[in-house]
């Protein structure tokens, strides 16, 4: 006797039912990834035209990704500092003249906080100082780095100038003589330290100049050996390795391709956003064989090189990774790293990259 399958509210369901109820949901989750994907490259190749509008006639030099971040990291530097630096690697670093994120949308001070591991309050201190001196635009949320800032002092420095400070400082002197006789003394301390460190480094520098003259000296004196080469300052040697290793790393130059490169960088954002998972440790390295070994697995189980696709990828991830995708019943899910649920290590990533090929087709 044949058994018919029934659906949850007992109702029978035929395989070729569940079949075509399982495209439907592939369809919508393909039509939902592609429409968030276009609407998230259209509103970074806006901000892209913007920016290249407003700056194709300034001058500029390459700023790497990996030096912002070591700032961006480092506890012991100025918090205004780090700040700054993730302001403008999220908004230049992503040729844009605002902090923005893969999907197009802005980045906030939640997410600087988040990312830098930093209190709300400390980030906001910070940017209302960046505001004041000139380094960032007065903004009430979008973040914005001045191209060409004109420094001017905060608003401690500007009350101190004011009559009325004036006024009080000279009845502070004279109620509090003691203080002030210390906080002159140790004014002409601190002038003192800096004149001798200042004649410190001139004598510094004069014997760098005199070292690096006599390196060139005795590097131009040298004659010839019987192969025809030269021995080589260390300026020059550490230059002719350079030059060297850049003619025989094919293996680097397969690992600078754009596709390596965007999937690198999006795991880096990954991380940062939640910088205290397990997710986060330890942190992506190009240079490390291991996280090669993976971002290649991850392009091997995508099985393309295709920029929108891999961007598509992407967008589905960041969704994913956030929480925003929805069960079947509709409910939200919630899945941060970190909880009974979210995601735990970088490993997950191969995981979505199959899901993925699954939901949106193969290329």
């Amino acid at each position: 006797m044949k058994t018919r399958m029934r659906g949850s509210r007992g109702h029978p369901m035929s395989e070729s039912g569940e079949s075509k109820a399982t495209t439907a949901k592939q369809r919508a989750a393909q039509a939902a990834v592609a429409a968030a994907t276009a609407q998230a490259r259209e509103r970074r190749a806006k901000a892209r035209a913007d920016y290249d509008e407003l700056t194709q006639e300034l001058l500029f030099v390459k700023e790497f990704h990996s030096h912002n971040l070591a700032i961006m990291q480092d506890p012991f530097e100025v918090i205004a500092t780090r700040v700054l630096t993730w302001a403008r690697r999220y908004a230049w670093g992503e040729y844009s003249l605002f902090a923005i994120a893969v999907d197009g949308q802005p980045k906030y001070q939640v997410d600087c906080c988040r990312e830098l591991g930093l209190k709300p309050r400390t980030v906001s201190k910070a940017v209302k100082y960046l505001q004041q001196r000139g380094y960032l635009e007065d903004q009430p949320k979008l973040i914005i780095p001045v191209i060409a800032p004109v420094l001017s002092g905060p608003a401690p420095e500007a009350d101190a100038k004011s009559p009325e400070w004036g006024a009080f400082l000279a009845l502070w002197e004279v109620a509090h003589s003691t203080e002030f006789e210390q906080l002159e003394v140790a004014r002409a301390t601190v002038n003192q330290i800096r004149k001798v460190r200042l004649s410190e480094y001139k004598k510094w520098r004069e014997q760098e100049t005199k070292a690096r003259a006599s390196l060139l000296e005795i590097a131009r004196q040298q004659p010839d050996h019987g192969d025809g080469s030269k021995l080589l300052s260390p300026y020059e040697e550490n230059l002719r390795r350079l030059k060297a290793k850049a003619q025989n790393r094919p293996v680097e130059e397969g690992m600078q391709s754009e596709a390596r490169k965007m999937l690198f960088a999006e795991i880096e954002h990954m991380q940062l956003a939640y910088p205290k998972s397990e997710f986060a440790n330890p942190p992506i390295d190009p240079q490390n064989p291991d996280h090669q070994n993976l971002v290649n697995l991850l392009l091997k189980k995508l099985g393309t090189y295709n920029s929108d696709y891999l961007v598509g990828f992407v967008v589905w991830v960041a969704a994913a990774f956030k929480g925003i995708g929805r069960d079947e019943k509709g409910l939200r899910k919630k899945r941060p790293p970190g909880s009974e649920s979210g995601p735990k290590t970088l490993g997950l990533l191969v995981n979505w990259a199959e899901d993925y090929v699954q939901k949106a087709g193969k290329p």
